[in-house]
């Protein structure tokens, strides 16, 4: 498990794993997440476009937790 902090008020769930290299390109992201899904919140979603806010708790892959601050 990696703990990540990253700070920012709004992104969308593909740019957050574009921007922490899990993935390479936003077309890799966005197969990932609707392959995989992403928990936001502890509850799980399919959309590449999801976005996240300041606050959230995102989970993904059940390896990478991160707290949006």
């Amino acid at each position: 498990m990696i703990d990540i902090e990253f700070q920012t008020n709004l992104i969308t769930a593909k740019d957050l794993l574009k921007a922490l290299d899990i993935a390479s390109s936003g077309g890799m992201a966005k197969h990932m997440i609707k392959e995989i899904g992403i928990v936001v919140n502890k509850e799980v979603f399919y959309e590449a476009g999801k976005k996240l806010r300041k606050g959230d708790e995102i989970i993904f892959n059940d390896e990478f937790h991160i707290s949006l601050i």
